[in-house]
């Protein structure tokens, strides 16, 4: 399994999708990437990351500020000691929800049919389960949040 030698060694840096994990050896990654990793999403990290780069275009103004919370404000915690340390958000944590949002709010992608429409090459599987038919999963936090329905104000 090999890991892109530009890999950075913080787990809060933004990685570009080339920078990812691959599982094979390096020099497989230019003739067998695509045979390996699904292309969609491979498609869609490419799509978030210049989504990103160009400052969350497309977005509602909920989302927008939610986004600019989440990380780009800094956000101090306390300590057991008393002191303040910084908190930020894993990358992997942070690109999951950009994508969410921006599948929901730029793709306006409301299931998972409608992801099909990103590669028709890909050979989609059901690959979130539903249990009992919902179109989203019970667990997601943006999709069941009560308050990214309200309008934003400014206090």
């Amino acid at each position: 399994m090999a890991i892109h030698p530009n890999l950075p060694k913080s787990p809060y840096a933004v990685l570009e999708p080339a920078q990812r994990w691959f599982p094979a050896a390096e020099d497989l990654r230019s003739t067998a990437y695509e045979k390996l990793l699904p292309p969609l999403v491979a498609k869609i990290r490419e799509d978030v990351s210049e989504w990103r780069a160009a400052g969350y275009l497309g977005v509602s103004a909920t989302s927008k500020a939610l986004l600019q919370w989440w990380f780009h404000t800094q956000h101090l915690t306390e300590q057991a000691d008393g002191s303040l340390s910084t908190f930020e958000y894993y990358f992997a944590q942070r690109e999951a929800v950009e994508t969410i949002i921006w599948l929901h709010d730029v793709r306006r992608v409301r299931d998972k049919f409608d992801l099909m429409r990103f590669d028709a090459s890909v050979r989609f599987r059901r690959t979130c389960s539903t249990r009992a038919g919902h179109a989203t999963s019970p667990r997601c936090p943006l999709c069941q949040c009560p308050l990214r329905q309200l309008p934003l104000r400014n206090y």
